[in-house]
């Protein structure tokens, strides 16, 4: 069996998030796919946007493939949350599954940085994607390194949307938000003034 796990702050979720993960499914054909919201993220700021908000808008990634689940499982959790623990989490749940996980080539980068790497590197096969060019050569050899030390990393060479979340708070807040997000993500930021 195929886990594939998908986490993030989506704060918010965005059509770059979809592309991702559209591309991640395309090159291994998971049997079962959660999206995991995380609570407190320890490698960046903390989201200002509570975690039932951001939930809620996840809910568009169910429409991406019928095999997609949301997982509150960080968001519930009241420790910090390191994606090893999470890993572990579904490991326990799912015993017989082969887990892989899908992060941008900027997660990729700083990948040395995140709790108990090596570990993480054997319990999980990566799946990156850049986002521009400019990306690309530092990814493959960050991807590099990463292999040398046991890493399966497996890089998806197919376009993926250029956005973060970062440029759709920005273009929220300029009253340009457009269709760079998917519908429930695009009602619920105008319904509660998110970024505004």
């Amino acid at each position: 069996m195929k886990l594939l796990i998908f986490g993030g702050a989506f704060d918010p979720p965005h059509n770059g998030h979809i592309s991702l993960l559209k591309n991640a499914i395309d090159k291994i054909n998971p049997d079962k796919i959660i999206v995991v919201p995380t609570g407190t993220a320890t490698h960046k700021i903390a989201s200002q946007t509570l975690s039932a908000v951001r939930f809620s808008m996840c809910e568009d990634f169910l429409s991406v493939d019928k095999k997609v689940q949301l997982s509150d499982f960080e968001i519930k959790s009241e420790s910090k949350n390191y994606t090893l623990s999470t890993v572990r989490h579904f490991k326990t749940e799912f015993p017989d599954a082969k887990i892989y996980i899908v992060i941008g080539s900027d997660m990729l980068m700083s990948f040395k940085t995140w709790h108990d790497y090596k570990n993480l590197l054997s319990e999980a096969t990566i799946l990156v994607q850049s986002r521009d060019e400019t990306e690309t050569i530092s990814m493959n050899y960050a991807a590099e390194e990463l292999r040398n030390q046991g890493g399966e990393i497996i890089i998806l060479n197919t376009k993926v949307v250029e956005l973060s979340s970062s440029e759709i708070r920005l273009a929220d807040s300029q009253g340009v938000l457009d269709k760079l997000v998917p519908p429930i993500t695009e009602k619920t930021i105008r319904r509660l003034g998110l970024y505004r």
